[in-house]
């Protein structure tokens, strides 16, 4: 079955369902007033007409519009909005046409790698984020060096970008990649068929239609606006195959890498040139005559390498921006042109800090603290990890931060009473669950170091550095004396890496001093010719995985003196009830017994808590026994079991 047809593919009751239960049930309803939460409540009863309806309009191709009403509600960007313009018009939509659109959602990704260039990476399956930031960050590199190529990078904001599509650009953008025709009129009911009402100070006011513009809060929304960014990328790059005085930035012309784009965050690389930057202005204006989509000059920059000596007012002045300086902001993260420093990531330190204060004021426990460190804090860094190795400052800064919060708390007193080397041991160790935040950082670069050694057939971050990086040898083997300092980090973690990989395809050697050497080759086994070599992570499937590499990185200690403080007990007790759910006698008794004993425990805990009165471990096991049978027979057993616990200590 070809792609248009599984475009077209007949709606099935599974499908719908599917699409229905796949909202979250906390999203925000639309001017019906039905969450997704009612639909999945009431399924059994309203499910065949639901069902019913969607099914009607992939069969008629008409879209009612009571199901295409919007409720626009106004978040402020910023803390003291004065202007329209300082508010995000988030959509509100009904279930119904939430349903409908991911349908068409899930069918659109299973071709968006096919139609759309990798130097796009929002919102296409197999693509990541990283690879926008990591080829930047290389290419970026020695900006500030004088002796280099005339270089220049655009960055450019668009306007309005969501609110401002032409409907007729992008219907005709979907006829020009192929898309059925069947499957546009889908598309165009959902886009064009929309009514908006607006909520604001509590109350609804207004309806009217809309004529332009993509719904932000519209499932469908973001994969329609990459195929907006493809037209653009297909016009920029007939643009330059029909110039002959463009010239590409360095070590780029051989990929044909003009532009990056993630969603409305584009990066355009060009040769610091009156005529290539020239181009890719009118390149700017011609899109936005024809898709709507306007650059805002307030917001874009223009950044010019340090060998751009001459005519460099007149790049600044005929683009139209202001000149910006590195590091410069992009993703949410800074490029920058040497080597990243604790200055480029104070806003990382900022956010955690911003996060802090916000509990500083609340008395929470020290189990507390421990569940917010690991659930909001530890992950604030997770995507700054995921694209660059943090310097040590950052490293031991954001360690510090969290071990400040999770012995003083609120109070701002109180010293360390275990070393946070301890502390970030596996809980069946003796430590609290933490992850390091250096082993952390490696694991998730080395996911980018996999997907190298994969030969990522979507990255272009990969096919840039197979191409200047590693031809015609590998990343063991690789010369980076003159090479960006992220690409000498990346090398350095690649030896680290190294006891993780296993190689299929190559000999295993024995031991030279057991056997003559023409032995040794007489006994190897040959080679298969027609089977490529390949690399495996040292796992059942061979697949590299983030935990893996933790657990490579941390390998595990031996178990604690004291078993209890590696017993697991929520884990543990939820295993215990599932196992004894039966209704035999012993499950019966098993069950009586562990409640029993739970009980008598956490007695025993307020009494030493609040009372300060301990009694011994027997004591607690005959409470445990007559509790559970009303006598001292299974004290014995129980007795034994706290008396294990106790030899331990």
């Amino acid at each position: 079955m070809d792609e248009a047809n599984l475009l077209l593919t007949p709606v099935t009751q599974q499908e719908i369902k599917e699409a229905f239960f796949d909202i979250n049930d906390d999203s925000a309803p639309g001017p019906d007033g039905y969450s997704s939460a009612f639909y999945k409540n009431a399924w059994p009863v309203i499910g065949m007409e639901v069902c019913s309806a969607v099914s009607e309009f992939f069969q008629s191709s008409k879209m009612l519009k009571q199901v295409n009403t919007t409720l626009l509600v106004l978040i402020p960007k910023v803390q003291l909005p004065s202007s329209v313009s300082d508010f995000r018009p988030i959509a509100c939509c009904n279930v119904i046409y939430k349903a409908i659109a991911k349908i068409l959602v899930r069918r659109m990704q299973q071709v968006l790698h096919l139609l759309i260039d990798s130097s796009q990476n929002a919102f296409v399956p197999g693509r990541s984020i990283a690879d926008n930031v990591l080829l930047a960050q290389e290419l970026l590199s020695g900006y500030n060096v004088s002796k280099m190529p005339l270089r220049c990078t655009i960055k450019v904001d668009i306007q309005k970008a969501y609110d401002s599509v032409c409907w007729d650009f992008l219907l005709e953008g979907l006829r020009i990649f192929n898309f059925p025709q069947q499957f546009i009129v889908w598309i165009d009911q959902c886009i064009s068929t929309v009514a908006y009402s607006v909520n604001f100070n509590g109350g609804i006011h207004g309806f009217f239609k809309g004529s332009r513009g993509l719904r932000q809060g519209d499932p469908l929304s973001p994969y329609l606006f990459v195929i907006v960014m493809e037209l653009w990328h297909v016009l920029l790059k007939l643009s330059v195959q029909n110039s002959d005085t463009f010239s590409y930035h360095w070590k780029c012309k051989e990929l044909g890498i003009i532009n990056l784009c993630f969603a409305d965050d584009v990066l355009i690389f060009c040769a610091g040139t009156h005529q290539s930057v020239s181009l890719i202005k009118d390149s700017l204006s011609t899109f936005a005559a024809m898709a709507g989509l306007h650059v805002n000059p307030n917001k874009s920059q223009i950044i010019l390498s340090k060998s751009v000596r001459t005519g460099r007012q007149h790049l600044i002045n005929l683009m139209g921006f202001r000149e910006g300086n590195l590091p410069i902001k992009y993703l949410g993260v800074p490029l920058v042109a040497s080597r990243l420093t604790i200055e480029d990531c104070k806003p990382l330190l900022h956010k955690i800090d911003s996060r802090l204060a916000g509990w500083s004021h609340h008395s929470f426990s020290m189990a507390g603290r421990v569940q917010i460190l690991k659930s909001v804090i530890s992950s604030l860094h997770v995507y700054w990890s995921s694209v660059f190795l943090l310097p040590k400052a950052v490293i031991n800064a954001i360690e510090n931060r969290m071990r400040t919060f999770l012995w003083q708390g609120s109070s701002g007193r109180g010293i360390a009473k275990v070393s946070w080397a301890q502390i970030c041991k596996p809980i069946a160790e003796g430590g609290l669950g933490f992850q390091r935040v250096l082993l952390m950082n490696q694991a998730l670069m080395m996911k980018q170091l996999w997907r190298l050694l994969q030969r990522d057939t979507q990255s272009i971050w990969v096919a840039w550095v197979l191409q200047f990086r590693l031809r015609n040898t590998t990343l063991w083997t690789s010369n980076s004396a003159s090479a960006s300092w992220c690409w000498k980090k990346l090398i350095k973690l690649s030896n680290i890496m190294l006891p993780g990989l296993e190689f299929q395809g190559r000999w295993n050697w024995p031991s030279v001093t057991d056997f003559d050497i023409q032995e040794i080759v007489a006994g190897l086994p040959l080679i298969h010719p027609n089977q490529p070599d390949s690399i495996r992570w040292k796992s059942r499937d061979g697949k590299f995985s983030t935990a893996a590499a933790l657990k490579m990185l941390q390998p595990p200690s031996a178990a604690v003196r004291f078993q209890w403080l590696g017993v697991n007990w929520r884990r543990d007790t939820t295993w215990a009830s599932k196992r004894w759910r039966g209704k035999h006698l012993l499950n019966a008794a098993a069950r009586t017994m562990l409640s029993s004993l739970v009980y008598n425990i956490w007695i025993e805990r307020n009494r030493r808590r609040f009372s300060s009165i301990a009694s011994t471990a027997e004591i607690v096991a005959r409470n445990t026994a007559v509790g559970c049978c009303g006598g001292p027979i299974a004290a014995p057993a129980v007795g034994g079991l706290l008396a294990a616990g106790r030899s331990c200590c």
